[in-house]
């Protein structure tokens, strides 16, 4: 019994997160995405959209996600917030939310500026536990690596623009 009351639980979670992810998704739509952050670098505020595929697993799946940056009393400098939606087996959405610290990485005469980051955030041991994301992105362009004792795996994703 408290197994099917866990995953009922857990379901029902994850639907409210689902539909408060999915206005938000339109909500953000209107606003326009950055091109550079206040201080001339990237800014990764916005839509982005892509896959995810665990490499443990095999799984794979459609990957949204919205980045804010936090409020100023919470953040550290070039911290954001992120809000990943995932579909697994085509019809089971999960969501969480992760804040990130990036590190800014000037561009060459071969490669675009890019924020590199290398976070853990335990996510509950209903989500897996702890797990260690790291990765880079550029203004149209972002990939995460994600590790945990239980699987690991990769989210890609590009930019959403607002039409």
């Amino acid at each position: 019994m408290v197994p099917l009351l866990t995953f009922v639980l857990f379901g029902a979670q994850q639907g409210c997160r689902a539909f408060s992810f999915d206005r938000d998704w339109k909500r953000s739509a209107l606003a326009t995405a950055p091109t550079t952050s206040p201080t001339g670098g990237t800014d990764l505020t916005g839509r982005w959209e892509g896959t995810w595929h665990s490499e443990g697993t095999g799984h794979s799946g459609r990957l949204r996600a919205i980045v804010e940056q936090p409020s100023q009393s919470t953040a550290a400098a070039g911290a954001y917030d992120v809000r990943f939606d995932a579909i697994w087996g085509g019809i089971f959405r999960f969501g969480e939310t992760i804040r990130l610290t990036t590190h800014p990485t000037p561009p060459t005469a071969t490669q675009p500026a890019t924020l590199t980051f290398d976070d853990t955030h335990d996510l509950g041991w209903l989500s897996g536990g702890a797990y260690q994301f790291s990765g880079e992105a550029t203004q149209q362009h972002f990939i995460c690596r994600y590790k945990s004792k239980s699987d690991h795996g990769t989210f890609d994703m590009t930019r959403v623009n607002s039409q």
